[in-house]
């Protein structure tokens, strides 16, 4: 089928993909494409893991799909994404269709859409399969929207002033933080930002308290660690290497930890 003019639709799996990427994904799809006049994001709206998204999602004017799992343990966020796909390809004038998952799962999808003549471009995280990829006439690492342009300068915050008697102390952590992060199998830690980055809220921030709740949630990931938590994963979260550990001012004056994930070299 000839490829077709209309307008441009990104549907989003949200269970699959931080909100803290959506803003810059539309900006490029508006800038190469133009106008985004349908946005959508699927999942189950009523899980903790979204969380993160409400926010992302009406600050972007993006329309929440839900996608109910009436029985534990099924994954119903799939079926809506690529039943609306087709829909939206077969009853509304859309000629381009932006996919934003690392689910290798819709590469039918995204096959089928191009039969009906529609451009089909893909955003997803760097182990995105092969196969979706290919699907896809583009496809872009959600990593690379993010990064600062090649030779921008890059200029690191002062360091505060060291109290008396605390070098020891910070030149231990430091050491600690290094020596965590060298023995970590590299496989783990993407799955441990995933994580973190799946419950991240609009600017990538997630609650240390949060973190942790989701690292016990996932036995087998706190399994592959082999102990190295020693009981305290708060601690290990925040000497592990992976991410930005953020303090704020929260209520009647107690700091609030937040942890977000580093962008990768």
């Amino acid at each position: 089928m000839l490829a077709r003019e209309g307008g441009v639709a990104v549907l989003v799996d949200a269970d699959n993909v931080a909100p803290a990427k959506i803003g810059a994904v539309l900006e490029a799809v508006a800038a190469e494409h133009g106008p985004v006049r349908i946005r959508r994001a699927y999942g189950d709206w009523d899980r903790e893991h979204l969380t993160g998204w409400r926010a992302a999602v009406l600050a972007h004017s993006i329309r929440r799909i839900d996608a109910i799992a009436f029985r534990a343990g099924k994954q119903c966020t799939d079926h809506v994404m690529v039943a609306d796909a087709v829909h939206l390809a077969l009853t509304e004038n859309v000629s381009v269709m932006v996919l934003v998952t690392s689910d290798g799962d819709f590469t039918d999808l995204a096959m089928r859409l191009r039969e009906y003549g529609v451009r089909v471009e893909g955003f997803g995280n760097l182990n995105t399969g092969r196969p979706f990829r290919r699907a896809c006439e583009k496809f872009t690492v959600l990593d690379q929207l993010t990064k600062a342009p090649a030779g921008a300068p890059v200029v690191a915050a002062a360091p505060s002033p060291a109290k008396p008697g605390k070098k020891k102390n910070v030149a231990k952590t430091a050491d600690v933080t290094k020596a965590v992060a060298g023995r970590l199998d590299p496989q783990i830690a993407e799955q441990l930002c995933a994580m973190v980055a799946q419950v991240a809220d609009a600017d990538g921030l997630v609650q240390l308290t949060t973190a942790c709740h989701r690292l016990h949630q996932h036995g087998a990931l706190k399994a592959k660690l082999n102990g190295q938590t020693d009981g305290k994963t708060g601690r290990f979260l925040k000497r592990c290497g992976l991410f930005e550990v953020i303090d704020k001012p929260g209520n009647n004056g107690v700091t609030v930890t937040y942890l977000r994930v580093k962008p990768h070299p």
